[in-house]
């Protein structure tokens, strides 16, 4: 299926946050507490929390695959500042 690019962070990276393409859905198969084979699909904050910790397991951090990296601080400002003009735009449309 297609991807989505999203802003991910991680507590191994405090402060830093990144734009992260990942699949819109994925099916993982694991081994349940029995040792049984399961498959779990997934899609949204799921899909998304599986990836990245795949991705530890594998050794890769989200910083490795960010398209692009902001601190917190830069990210919060990036966001008001879309607030804003988003608040301007509708107060000019009325």
């Amino acid at each position: 299926e297609g991807s989505v690019t999203e802003i991910e962070g991680c507590l191994s990276v405090p402060d830093y946050v990144g734009e992260v393409t990942r699949p819109e859905s994925v099916t993982v198969k694991a081994l349940n507490e029995k040792g049984e084979e399961i498959r779990i699909v997934a899609k949204g904050l799921y899909r998304k929390a599986l990836c990245h910790e795949i991705d530890h397991l594998n050794g890769i951090l989200f910083t490795d695959i960010a398209e692009k990296i902001y601190t917190q601080d830069q990210y919060d400002r990036i966001m008001e500042a879309r607030a804003a003009e988003k608040e301007a735009a509708t107060k000019g449309e009325n």
